[in-house]
């Protein structure tokens, strides 16, 4: 079958169309495409939760070692899944959510043998965060031999 004769057939089925079904084949596109991004809104949205994750770490990290005597520092975020939430959209999709949660946060840091840096970096974390002191953990880096 030619591509000329399976456009021309394509024409002939959908002429045979009328108002409410036009309708109906929006519709049920619209919940195909919200069934698609639903499952797969991580990947088409630009960031998964990985990436997001460490892209999160990184942005902090920056944020830290600008902190001064800081020096070199690295950063860990641990997240837990918090409780999952659904919702229906206007045509009557459902999409559920698992958020995310960061509950603790790890950083190494070049300047952490000091108390003023220690304290600065678990200071700025609660506030970056919204996490208690108890959620941070702020250790010494060692340096490498060379």
């Amino acid at each position: 079958m030619s591509s000329k004769t399976a456009v021309a057939s394509w024409r002939s089925r959908l002429k045979k169309f009328k108002g409410l079904e036009w309708i109906a084949l929006v519709v049920l596109i619209g919940i195909a495409g919200s069934i698609l991004l639903s499952d797969f809104g991580g990947a088409v949205g630009g960031s998964s939760g990985a990436s997001s994750g460490s892209a999160l770490e990184s942005r902090l990290s920056s944020i830290l070692s600008s902190i001064d005597g800081a020096g070199t520092v690295e950063v860990m975020i641990y997240e837990a899944s918090s409780a999952a939430s659904s919702s229906v959209d206007w045509l009557g999709g459902v999409s559920s959510t698992n958020a995310q949660q960061a509950v603790g946060v790890v950083v190494v840091a070049d300047g952490a043998g000091d108390v003023r840096v220690r304290l600065e970096l678990i200071r700025a974390v609660q506030t970056l965060m919204d996490l208690p002191a108890s959620a941070v953990e702020v250790f010494q880096r060692t340096a490498v031999p060379r």
